[in-house]
């Protein structure tokens, strides 16, 4: 034994332990990031609480191209009134 009553493989075992240690608690995190996007892969609206609708992918709209008239009533058109043709 030597001076401190510790064995001659002590410090060379320590070293080990923590060298262990860091390379499990790495690979503990890479789990469980693996498991998230394994989550996140096969989830649906069949197994989660996701609507259907939402998993429909659908190209943008085609969005028309500016005309040149504005919205609303245009000038120079006959103004149309409707009545109120409730009877008593």
């Amino acid at each position: 034994m030597s001076k401190e009553g510790r064995c001659p493989n002590c410090e060379r075992l320590e070293k080990l332990i923590v060298q262990l240690q860091t390379q499990g608690a790495q690979e503990a995190g890479r789990i469980e990031e693996l498991e998230r996007k394994l989550v996140a892969a096969t989830k649906n609206s069949a197994n989660s609480s996701k609507p259907p609708f939402s998993e429909i992918v659908k190209p943008p709209g085609k969005r028309k191209p500016a005309g040149k008239r504005k919205k609303g009533g245009q000038l120079g058109h006959k103004r149309v009134v409707q009545t109120n043709s409730t009877t008593r």
